[in-house]
Parts: C-alpha cells; structure tokens; sequence
C-alpha cells in the first residue's frame, strides 16, 4: 500500500522538500508534474525554483529528492493542499513538508557554496522559473545573490 505524508509548514513557508521521488524522474519530468499539479489548484500556484538533487556520478538518477520554492506562502499552501487531495502517486512522493532553506536565494546561495559551480551546470543543476515560466539561471543568480559570492562563478 502506497502512502504519503504532508507535513507542517509555517504560514510564511515557501519551499517544501518533497521525498520519496521516483529516481528516474528527470528534473524536466518532474517540472511537468509540478504544472499539471498546479493547474488543478483554485488558487494561482507558480513556483520559481526547482531542484532534484543527482548522484555526482550521475545526472540521470536523482537522488529521491525535490525542492520546490513557490512564489508566495499562499501558493505554497496550495500545492501542498492539492497533493494531499491528489494523492501525489504521479510523484511517487511519500512526505512533503517544509524545507528548511526558505525561499529561493537562499537555496541557491546554498547549492553555491555547497557544491561550487559545477552544481550549477548539466542537468542535474537547478531550474529557476518567473510566473512558472523557465529563465536563466545566471540572470537571477546575478540578480538575487550577493556579488561576492559570485565573484568566482564562471559565466
């Protein structure tokens, strides 16, 4: 019997880390089950960062992983309340909660400074997104995080 778990968030939570994620998702799949999730939500449910962390080894297997930073805490909330209303079998995800990195620069100012910038290319790198649409993430990099902490990321 498959079964999930959404846990608590606190009413200012943007980001939830979801596990249990089939390993053979690639981030690309698993952005496109985030938008037909988000879709179903009464509310406007748009996300601007999506991370699955993957084997160093291996861009193609993740690691069971996602985060996902939603643009406001009431989108947030959404999501969680249509995931555990859908069942999240698609997502083959057994707990989604809060994340304990909150908001989006945070999380990548995380992933810099953790796994340098090769974390930052490739397909295991994280997506960032405006209005759930795709960007580029040197252009928000370059516009959220602080310049010294970029000052040794190639370009």
């Amino acid at each position: 019997m498959w079964s999930q778990q959404i846990g608590h968030t606190r009413s200012s939570d943007t980001t939830i880390i979801m596990r249990g994620v089939h390993r053979q998702h690639s981030v690309g799949m698993f952005t496109s089950l985030l938008q037909q999730t988000c879709s179903k939500s009464s509310e406007l449910t748009t996300f601007n960062f999506v991370y699955l962390p993957c084997a160093r080894e291996d861009d193609n297997v993740n690691l069971g992983l996602a985060f996902v930073n939603f643009e406001s805490p009431a989108a947030c909330k959404a999501f969680l309340a249509v995931l555990k209303t859908e069942n999240a079998g698609q997502f083959y995800v057994r707990y989604a909660g809060r994340a304990s990195l909150q908001g989006r620069s945070l999380n990548l100012l995380h992933l810099l400074k953790t796994r340098g910038h090769e974390g930052l290319i490739g397909p295991g790198a994280p997506r960032v997104y405006r209005n759930s649409q795709r960007v580029s993430l040197s252009e928000i990099m370059l516009n959220e995080l602080p310049r010294v902490e970029l000052q040794h990321v190639p370009w």
